[in-house]
Order: C-alpha cells, then structure tokens, then sequence
C-alpha cells in the first residue's frame, strides 16, 4: 500500500528542509535543489506534480523514505543512490566532498 500523497508531500517538505540546513541554503533553494538532484526534475512544482500523479517511477518511492520505511523504499534509495550522488557531484550546491552524509541526512537515514 503507497503512502497517501499528502503525506508524501509532507516528507518532501521535512526533506528539503533537512537539505536546506546540512548546506546553508535558504528553504525555497533547497526545494529547487532538492528537486533537481535527488528527484531529477526541473522544479519544485514538477516535483509535486509527480507526486499527486502518483509516478511510479523509482524516483518518486523515494517520498516514502524515511527511516522505519518499507523494504521497497529502501531498495529505491538503494537503486538510485548512485545517480543522486552523480547529479550531487555536478551540482553548484554541493562542493564539500560530504555528499553521501548530506544525502542520507536529508532522508534521515
């Protein structure tokens, strides 16, 4: 059973926020970033409209990650860490080599 969309907004919300503080950016900058690197989209309003679309793609299970999440959303993270790390590295927001830390800081892992 998927988490309902509002709550997968709420999470995206706590993730950005979690971002915006791990690299000292304000939270609108961190919703962009957010989007861009770890969902691959353009913009926070795309971001949420693949949410309440209910994408299936992996990207978008990462929504429901949180620490006591389900196995599949943790294979997710799993399947797509790699790719979020290579958009971190390519990223202007990301220049201190804590990549990986930042990353699981802003799931709460």
């Amino acid at each position: 059973m998927t988490t309902a969309i509002s709550e997968q907004l709420d999470n995206v919300k706590r993730q950005a926020k979690r971002l915006s503080k791990a690299i000292s950016i304000p939270l609108k900058q961190a919703q962009q970033v957010l989007s861009e690197v770890v969902y691959d989209c353009s913009n926070w309003q795309e971001l949420k409209l693949r949410i309440n679309a209910q994408s299936d793609d992996g990207l978008i299970l990462l929504t429901n990650l949180h620490p006591k999440a389900d196995v599949k959303f943790m294979k997710a993270f799993d399947n797509n860490k790699e790719d979020i790390l290579s958009r971190m590295e390519e990223h202007p927001s990301f220049e201190n080599g804590q990549n990986s830390k930042i990353l699981l800081n802003i799931f709460s892992l």
